[in-house]
C-alpha cells in the first residue's frame, strides 16, 4: 500500500513537556505541584517555541526548591469539622459517645 500526503497529517512529534499528571495548584507559590510550571505557562505551552519551553524547564528545578520549601496549610479536614460542630454546641449539647472520642473538644462552659 503508498503513502499519501495525507498520511503524515497523524504524524507528529510530541510537544515536550514536564507534566506528570499531578495537577494541583501551591496555594502559596501559585505553581503546579507537579510540574512547577505558573498556571499561564500550563496555558500556553502549546504556543511556546521549543526554546521557550527549553528555557523555562531548565529553571524547573529552582521553582521545585521554592515550592518544597513553602509549606501549604491545610483548610480543614475532619478535625476541623468536628472542632467548628463543638464551637457551636454547649458542653451539654455533645453526646457523651462523641466526648469519648473526641476527648479534647474545646466547649463553652
Amino acid at each position: 500500500m503508498s503513502s499519501t500526503p495525507t498520511d503524515n497529517i497523524w504524524q507528529r512529534d510530541e510537544i515536550e513537556s514536564p507534566c506528570i499528571k499531578i495537577c494541583l495548584m501551591h496555594p502559596a507559590a501559585r505553581l503546579c505541584m507537579g510540574c512547577y510550571r505558573t498556571g499561564a505557562e500550563i496555558a500556553a505551552w502549546s504556543r511556546y517555541s521549543p526554546a521557550q519551553r527549553r528555557t523555562i524547564m531548565d529553571d524547573l528545578p529552582a521553582r521545585a526548591i521554592q515550592v518544597d520549601k513553602t509549606p501549604m496549610k491545610r483548610k480543614g479536614g475532619r478535625a476541623r469539622a468536628i472542632s467548628r460542630e463543638a464551637d457551636r454546641l454547649t458542653d451539654s449539647e455533645i453526646a457523651p459517645e462523641t466526648r469519648r472520642k473526641n476527648p479534647n473538644l474545646r466547649t463553652d462552659t
